[in-house]
């Protein structure tokens, strides 16, 4: 039977495995990258985001527990631009929480799906719609290095500060990894505008989703730019 004590020992016995899992992705990479500040972990059961700022980069690391070892499947960086210097991926105290792994297959056509509804409402700037494919946690990294919060994307949509005349995807490709998925894809923006400023172009794009409680919900998107020929 479930009591305050039998609660509190798998509390402690939970804190103590992030711990160590803690310990062992900082280890992971440290082989990758030792000169490093602002670094960020995200735990999702056996995948883990890594942010942090190295040598004028903005960095994303994504890691995946495999056979008890921390092992590097995606990494993305931009190099920090001066209005985005101060910025910062913020602490995040609750984060969601992994389902059980769906089959391979079905999580593909769940992800690619999802992926889809973004897609449809970032064109429209649907900030209604967004905000449910977005996890409260979701944080959107851009070309400069600005770091912004799902709340900061969907007040710029509301207000009308964020808006597109085309917002298209391709060259798609998907990696499930139990109940996370990394996906990676062009983006082509025709007619963005971010307080007042043309952002049309192309990008390299970064998604990481989570499943949780029945559905996937986009955690962090990072991009980087795709310079004209």
């Amino acid at each position: 039977m479930w009591n305050r004590a039998a609660g509190a020992v798998l509390l402690a016995s939970v804190l103590v495995m992030q711990a160590d899992d803690d310990r062992a992705i900082r280890a992971a990479e440290d082989q990758i990258e030792q000169t490093r500040d602002q670094e960020s972990i995200r735990l999702y059961g056996t995948t883990a985001i890594v942010f942090y700022r190295s040598k004028g980069l903005r960095a994303t690391h994504v890691l995946v527990k495999r056979d008890g070892r921390w092992e590097l499947v995606s990494q993305r960086a931009v190099r920090i631009q001066p209005n985005a210097a101060a910025a910062a991926v913020p602490h995040v105290d609750v984060l969601l929480r992994p389902d059980e792994a769906p089959s391979a297959q079905d999580a593909e056509q769940q992800v690619r799906r999802a992926e889809q509804d973004i897609a449809a409402a970032t064109e429209r700037s649907d900030a209604d719609a967004l905000e449910p494919l977005w996890a409260p946690e979701f944080v959107w990294i851009g070309p400069s290095g600005l770091i912004l919060t799902r709340a900061d994307r969907l007040a710029a949509m509301r207000s009308g500060n964020e808006k597109s005349q085309r917002y298209a995807i391709d060259q798609e490709t998907i990696h499930v990894y139990g109940a996370t998925a990394v996906v990676t894809f062009r983006s082509t923006i025709t007619g963005g505008v971010i307080n007042g400023k043309d952002v049309s172009s192309q990008r390299t794009v970064t998604n990481v989703l989570v499943r949780s409680g029945g559905r996937w919900q986009a955690v962090v998107q990072h991009s980087t730019l795709i310079e004209p020929r």
